[in-house]
């Protein structure tokens, strides 16, 4: 068996590739830090409860 075809039985989205976008704006203060911290928490967090 190729190592090409063993990598497509593997269940759509695995193996893709992360897309990451830095932030637009500048962090000026630990307040916008914050903001955008919990931000990304709280995706991560809510990304499994969605899948399930």
């Amino acid at each position: 068996m190729a190592m090409g075809s063993a990598l497509r039985s593997f269940p759509a989205g695995v193996g893709d590739r992360i897309h990451i976008e830095p932030p637009t704006i500048r962090l000026e203060s630990f307040k916008d830090f914050a903001k955008h911290y919990l931000m990304i928490v709280l995706n991560i967090l809510t990304a499994p409860g969605l899948e399930a």
